[in-house]
């Protein structure tokens, strides 16, 4: 589905990754991890038209999306959580929803797709008419995700989903994420830096310095050995 060749991002003149390569199949999750600094977040922003590219290419189901803008990266169905969810804070959780449903015209579609939503995450369907502003930091990162979904994406980049969040409810975000992409086929490329997101992940990524240390195809098999704290200290 996503193939990355040799891309080079930054801001400006400032090259900040250095020819990186992304292999993501159609209902794949990968995860991307590192220091804060390492260029995760200039690789999503790269692929959503956010961020400038400087060099490589960048294919979406066959078509070159290198030169993409944000709106024609939306219109193909590659859509971007940022860290945090940056909901509507004084709209309830319902019209947060409907937003992300912005181009879908079927009314009762637009309906069974959030009444979906609060089967995947019920702490939504408890707030559904309560003002985003006033969630807990996992229930406004549930509600981001559930928003993201409202069109039925095929790539959702997940900028760190666990971000401040307990334990308990990042091992919920976590489970969402996987019955997100078992019932829609929907392929997420996360960055993170919580590792409890191998669990899930079908491939792995380390950056550091702009460049990946390490390409794993077995992501789980990083749990279990050193590689990834000698690619966070090397």
């Amino acid at each position: 589905m996503l193939e990355v060749k040799g891309l080079r991002a930054g801001y400006g003149r400032r090259e900040i990754v250095h020819g990186i390569d992304i292999s993501i199949p159609r209902g794949g999750i990968a995860t991307l991890l590192g220091h804060n600094g390492a260029g995760k977040s200039t690789v999503l922003g790269a692929l959503m038209g956010k961020v400038t590219k400087m060099g490589g290419s960048v294919h979406f189901e066959n078509e070159d999306i290198t030169r993409i803008t944000v709106a024609e990266a939306i219109g193909k169905g590659i859509v971007l959580v940022p860290e945090k969810g940056r909901l509507f804070r004084n709209f309830t959780v319902e019209k947060n929803l409907r937003l992300g449903a912005y181009s879908l015209a079927d009314q009762a579609e637009v309906q069974r797709r959030i009444e979906e939503a609060t089967e995947v995450f019920p702490r939504i369907g408890e707030r559904l008419h309560q003002r985003a502003g006033n969630l807990s930091g996992g229930e406004r990162q549930m509600v981001a995700i559930a928003r993201a979904m409202m069109l039925r994406p095929k790539l959702v980049l997940l900028e760190e989903p666990f971000l401040g969040l307990a334990p308990q409810v990042m091992d919920d975000v976590m489970n969402a994420i996987s019955v997100l992409n078992k019932r829609y086929g929907t392929a997420f490329l996360i960055i993170e830096h919580n590792v409890c997101i191998l669990n899930i992940s079908t491939q792995a990524y380390v950056i550091r310095l702009g460049e990946f240390v390490i390409t794993e195809s077995n992501p789980i098999s990083l749990l279990s050995d050193d590689r990834l704290e000698k690619a966070y200290v090397g």
